[in-house]
């Protein structure tokens, strides 16, 4: 072990490496900001809303998940090095995107486009310029736990033990993948194959 960053209070959901700072999202509500080189925390960031499970970027935005929200944090002031007083004070909660009905299970950049997944067992696509929703994808049955993309596809998966795969154009519902015994919880694409995990205690292959 050559290090341990300390000070969440609750479970580590997430991490995302930023040039010499490192991103850490939790549970205890907060997003933390660490200098790697030091092994100490520069900045935390709150959302004072339900524990946060994960975090995508996209150009000098942090887009993180929290209860039914998704909050985007401005990156611009982040220093390459170190941070500042006054960057650390500049750097908080840049806005908040509303339009889910429940809690946000996953979020997902396929290109320049941001699709979430919800308790409601449905998908958004979200107009980032508008911070309004583009389009609603229904068709799973339970929870949507987990997306992922490629080839010009849109893959979503969760509770009701399916993974379909949509189409990023024009949002049609191509095909629906059946296997799993219990919920799905993550997924992967690798060497144009499908990875999926379960509570079934399996990882399935899929071409």
């Amino acid at each position: 072990e050559a290090g341990r960053l300390g000070g969440h209070t609750g479970p580590v959901h997430g991490l995302i490496a930023l040039g010499d700072m490192l991103l850490s999202v939790a549970q205890d509500k907060t997003i933390r900001v660490w200098d790697v080189r030091a092994c100490a925390a520069v900045a935390t960031l709150e959302t004072k809303s339900r524990g946060c499970y994960g975090m995508a970027l996209r150009e000098q935005k942090l887009l993180s998940a929290s209860g039914s929200r998704l909050f985007t944090w401005d990156l611009r002031k982040v220093a390459g090095t170190s941070m500042d007083e006054d960057q650390r004070a500049g750097w908080g909660r840049y806005t908040t995107l509303t339009g889910n009905t429940a809690g946000v299970a996953g979020h997902h950049m396929a290109g320049d486009r941001l699709y979430t997944s919800a308790v409601d067992s449905s998908v958004r696509l979200w107009d980032l310029r508008a911070l309004t929703v583009r389009s609603r994808l229904v068709g799973h049955t339970d929870f949507v736990r987990c997306l992922a993309s490629a080839a010009g596809r849109l893959l979503s998966a969760g509770d009701d033990r399916t993974i379909r795969i949509w189409d990023l154009e024009f949002h049609d519902c191509l095909k629906v993948l059946r296997g799993h015994g219990s919920y799905i919880n993550d997924m992967i694409v690798a060497r144009a194959r499908l990875f999926t995990a379960s509570m079934d205690r399996t990882i399935r292959v899929w071409e």
